[in-house]
């Protein structure tokens, strides 16, 4: 639904980037991914699962300044957002009930559907290999195998090993496929430290979110380049942000003078980069406004344009007709003398006009005021 909404926004480049942005914001199927290792990993901590919501702000608003910079389409089209807030009321126990009724029914197709083919699937390539061999060993496995070849990408995450792989690859299925084939493949909070655990989770956080999803930003983009784009660019922010998570965790682990050596370096550079850009938007402004076409005041002055009458000015300059043109004119386009003529008419039709339907009212009026005092 969230991605449908999207649809509301006039301006192309805000909306497709709404759709690409809008999977960062933590959903419900990836709760029970976080309520898992917040359980087995941070001891219960709220800390863990609540600051992923403050990841997906942060990517949100990082995302957006990068899809900004390099993925624009040209458009005059300006919307202006509007949120109209509802009047906020103590909620009933009746609606409350049927809010959780649904919910729980949307589950429950769900995991009837989506999760129990995906456990099937998982179960068919753990339990065979390659020569179709019942009963092997999970880590002889078709899986297994499947596993091994996406397991180097994710080493330098710190989860680099095949359960963790697949796990990963069958949350595109749905995102609460992600805790059960970690409980399918034996997985269980000692293979991970807080940091990797940490890193995994925001990686399943930022990544292409599940199928149903996918397709909704598919047919809301209107093209399938732009959907791929949206693909790529999600697990590549998502593969982006957990390295930089989890080798600056390592950093700061091995060396704290290093790591906020490295931190002040990026917030000076940060820094230096928008006092340039800052200083850049201010020089041109100011030459623009000191290079503006100049109009005469009432007492002889002059008095620089705005933006809108600039523009205006321009545009009659550059759309002056020649001077042949504006003597003779054209049976489509006459003389100004013959339009300002053509005007007057106009006008003083329009006050005969007023005049006699005024006089018409008057009259109208005093006949059936007499009508009423003096009757017929």
């Amino acid at each position: 639904p969230a991605i449908m909404s999207a649809r509301t926004i006039k301006n192309v480049n805000e909306r497709n980037n709404t759709i690409i942005l809008t999977p960062f914001i933590p959903c419900s199927a990836k709760l029970p991914l976080f309520a898992f290792f917040t359980t087995a990993v941070f001891n219960g901590s709220a800390l863990a699962a609540t600051s992923m919501y403050f990841v997906g702000i942060f990517s949100v608003v990082a995302g957006g300044l990068i899809l900004k910079v390099f993925k624009r389409r040209k458009t005059t089209v300006r919307d202006t957002f509007i949120m109209e807030l509802p009047s906020y009321r103590l909620p009933k126990a009746s609606n409350v009930l049927k809010e959780m009724w649904e919910r729980g029914k949307a589950f429950l197709l769900r995991a009837s559907t989506v999760i129990l083919a995906a456990s099937i699937v998982l179960w068919f390539l753990q339990s065979f290999d390659y020569k179709f061999a019942y009963g092997v060993s999970p880590d002889r496995s078709i899986l297994a195998e499947m596993g091994r070849l996406l397991a180097p990408v994710f080493k330098p995450l710190g989860w680099g090993n095949w359960q963790t792989a697949v796990a990963t690859l069958t949350g595109l299925a749905a995102k609460e496929t992600v805790v059960t084939t970690l409980n399918i493949l034996g997985v269980d909070g000692t293979m991970f430290t807080p940091l990797s655990a940490y890193s995994f989770m925001t990686f399943n956080l930022l990544a292409a979110p599940c199928i149903s999803a996918i397709a909704a930003s598919f047919r809301e983009l209107h093209s399938a380049k732009t959907g791929w784009f949206a693909i790529a660019f999600q697990i590549c922010f998502a593969y982006v942000v957990s390295l930089v998570i989890y080798q600056a965790g390592i950093l700061y682990a091995k060396n704290n003078t290093v790591f906020w050596s490295v931190v002040g370096t990026l917030a000076a550079a940060v820094f230096l980069y928008t006092g340039i850009k800052l200083l850049i938007n201010i020089a041109a402004a100011t030459w623009s406004a000191t290079t503006a076409p100049k109009t005469k005041t009432a007492n002889g002055g002059r008095r620089r344009l705005s933006t809108t009458k600039r523009q205006k000015f321009c545009l009659t300059k550059d759309a002056a007709p020649t001077a042949q043109t504006a003597r003779r004119g054209t049976q489509n386009n006459p003389a100004p003398a013959d339009k300002a003529i053509v005007r007057e008419r106009i006008a003083g039709f329009e006050d005969v006009l007023i005049g006699q339907n005024a006089k018409i009212a008057v009259k109208t009026t005093v006949q059936t005021q007499a009508a009423d005092t003096f009757g017929n």
